[in-house]
């Protein structure tokens, strides 16, 4: 296993200068956050800084161009897809850098690239060298590009929410092959073969758990002072706070959200039940965002056209954004994510869904929520059974096809009757 220093050698020659401790030169001289410097309650305690700084170094790495995999980190082969050469743990860091390669299925040595130089290819100029969601065309781009570091993902699979709610590799796969409608996210299955995806998976994961453990380690200073630095962030206690981080990872491909039932055919009765369900009855209410036409207009989010102006009218700029922000809250309206990007409900009129249009993927949506978004867990709050939530699924792969399933539609009360409304089935719709 590979479990120490693991770099790329770009163009440049870069070469890593010692067991840990040298400086990085050349086309690429990033740390991976200004966080650090940038945390208010730790402005005047120079020593904590620095002590995170150097535990973030001893495990991570000092930039993206010269990456260490922490022991224990939940990469296949130990983290060998991150790059194109390494330094193997039982070499000395003088040694001369091996190439990476993997046995292809008809025998032969396949050198890769590495997800490090396949991202930095294909996926910085939005995400950023960091992942922190500011490459140089991330300004220009609605929806904002992820920001990877806190571990926060919209589109899973997972039971949870937030960072507990960690996708899976099949999650991460289909998000980079398919791409997300509606959204500057490309589709990469026409760029990349499938083993390049995997590598460029391993270093997202790897951006993400070096964010979380900072994250993770700035809370634990918060409520320190300069003198507790070398004792309260020992190697040990930040070695318990990357493992936490790293359990997190770890068990998400066994904390799949599997429906208990299999999908019911979207037969008039089942959709009709969820579109009951969608206006209101068992105290739902998602027209409430999504709009009594199903269209995105809801009530409850800011409206449109403040919301056009400030991400879309002249130059991109931070002070519009939070002027949204400020105009939303005094009118007591959602307007954004919890990476404070402005955000519209979705269209379910148009037959395009961020997440995935499979049945399955709707699911997972109206079940567990999106991450970050407004948009709530519903199974085991409003929704008692997966029964009700493959209705509602029924109901939102009927819309598309069957628009005058919200004509003049009004919200319903719990237990209140409404007028017929003529329903078909949504036959293959959604499939």
């Amino acid at each position: 296993m590979i479990s120490s220093w693991i770099r790329r050698v770009g163009a440049a020659g870069l070469l890593l200068l010692g067991a840990g401790c040298g400086q990085l030169e050349g086309p690429l001289p990033l740390t991976y956050s200004t966080s650090i410097q940038a945390q208010e309650s730790l402005a005047d305690k120079p020593l904590l800084r620095a002590t995170i700084q150097q535990r973030l170094t001893e495990l991570f790495g000092p930039s993206p161009d010269v990456m260490r995999v922490p022991p224990g980190a939940p990469l296949p082969e130990g983290g060998a897809r991150l790059a194109a050469f390494a330094i193997l743990g039982d070499e000395s860091a003088e040694a001369r850098p091996r190439r990476v390669a993997f046995r292809t299925a008809d025998g032969q040595d396949e050198p890769i690239r590495g997800g490090y130089a396949i991202y930095r290819e294909q996926c910085m100029h939005c995400h950023g060298a960091s992942g922190d969601g500011n490459g140089p065309t991330a300004p220009f781009l609605w929806p904002a590009p992820r920001d990877y570091r806190p571990g926060i993902y919209k589109f899973t699979s997972t039971a949870g929410s937030g960072p507990d709610s960690k996708p899976t590799r099949d999650d991460l796969r289909r998000t980079i092959r398919l791409g997300i409608a509606n959204s500057s996210m490309p589709a990469f299955e026409s760029l990349l073969t499938p083993n390049e995806i995997e590598q460029v998976i391993d270093y997202v994961m790897f951006l993400s758990m070096r964010g979380e453990v900072e994250g993770g380690l700035l809370f634990l200073a918060q409520d320190l002072e300069d003198a507790d630095a070398e004792t309260e962030l020992s190697p040990e206690a930040v070695a318990e706070v990357a493992e936490l981080v790293f359990e997190r990872w770890r068990s998400a491909e066994s904390n799949v959200l599997n429906p208990k039932v299999p999908r019911p055919e979207p037969t008039r009765e089942s959709i009709e039940r969820g579109r009951r369900l969608f206006l209101g009855e068992k105290g739902l209410q998602c027209y409430g965002c999504h709009g009594l036409d199903g269209k995105g207009n809801g009530e409850s989010f800011i409206d449109y056209r403040s919301f056009v102006r400030a991400v879309f009218e002249g130059n991109p700029s931070r002070e519009k954004i939070l002027a949204l922000k400020e105009e939303a809250e005094k009118a007591n309206k959602k307007w954004g994510d919890d990476w404070g990007n402005p955000i519209r409900p979705g269209n379910l009129t148009t037959g395009q869904y961020k997440g995935g249009r499979r049945p399955i993927d709707i699911y997972w949506r109206i079940a567990k929520g999106i991450n970050g978004t407004p948009m709530p867990v519903h199974l085991g709050s409003q929704l008692t059974s997966d029964e009700e939530v493959w209705d509602l699924v029924n109901f939102v792969l009927a819309l598309p096809y069957q628009p005058d399933l919200l004509e003049d539609a009004q919200p319903v009360a719990p237990g209140e009757a409404t007028a017929g409304v003529a329903i078909g089935s949504a036959g293959s719709a959604g499939h």
